[in-house]
């Protein structure tokens, strides 16, 4: 379904009262505008007060103009100034689009807070991946972003409590059934590496890693951190982490 743009109001079929409104995307604002007022936990708290006490019933929701994009929150405010839905109706900010002198209290924001979280969201659509990746095809970081980036990197530190977490996991039967996966899918593999060479790998690896991190390393793997972040962590590079990811090297007999 295409979506529809322009501006709308949750009309008050009693005292004829509305919230009035704009959005690119209007069939979802509707669900939104639903969905938290049932919760309970609309951040307007005039338009939840009047639902609570109305009824779900006696609410309409009304597609006042179909407008460009662009122009949304320009008409928006003609229709807000035109019924006066501020000091007559459900609108709280004077002016469209934006919230200047309006701040969410505490209640609000734990309101807000509890309605989102457990809610799951549908999968994106290839076309909306390929969308979101084409937009940020080419961006380049800045390098104070870098440095950010860099800086909470090294200033990660595992706890005794996570390490010890991470080497229990790392010995359970799901985690041994993925390695040994993986170990079989590598020797299958055209042009292996025979047993004198991965012997050698191993014991070159074996200088700088213990079986214990190397467990460590392949679980973290497995919880989807990037090989670079892996080998921020540990004294090896991003390609030997690779490796014993792979296989490669600290292959098992």
């Amino acid at each position: 379904m295409d979506q529809i743009s322009g501006v709308y109001c949750v009309l008050n079929t009693i005292n004829k009262k509305m919230y009035v409104g704009s959005s690119i995307d209007l069939v979802s604002r509707f669900r939104d505008h639903r969905y938290l007022l049932i919760k309970n936990c609309h951040y307007n708290i005039k338009l939840q007060r009047a639902w609570a006490k109305y009824g779900v019933d006696n609410f309409k929701f009304i597609v006042i103009c179909r407008c460009e994009p662009r122009t949304n929150v320009y008409v928006e405010q003609c229709f807000i100034d035109l019924f006066d839905s501020v000091k007559n109706g459900y609108n709280i900010r004077p002016i469209a689009g934006s919230s200047l002198g309006y701040k969410f209290t505490d209640q609000q924001r734990r309101n807000v807070g509890d309605a989102s979280r457990g809610r799951k969201l549908p999968p994106l659509s290839a076309q909306h991946r390929a969308a979101i990746s084409q937009s940020r095809s080419g961006t380049k970081l800045s390098q104070l972003h870098k440095d950010s980036i860099s800086k909470s990197l090294i200033a990660y530190q595992r706890t005794d409590e996570h390490n010890s977490k991470l080497r229990e996991n790392a010995q359970t039967n799901w985690y041994k059934e993925r390695h040994s996966q993986i170990m079989e899918a590598f020797h299958a593999r055209k042009g292996g590496h025979s047993k004198e060479s991965r012997e050698r790998m191993r014991k070159s690896a074996t200088r700088k890693l213990t079986y214990d991190q190397v467990c460590e390393i392949r679980m973290l793997r497995e919880h989807g951190l990037s090989l670079r972040k892996i080998a921020g962590k540990f004294p090896v590079n991003a390609s030997t982490i690779r490796d014993i990811v792979t296989g490669v090297s600290w292959v098992e007999n």
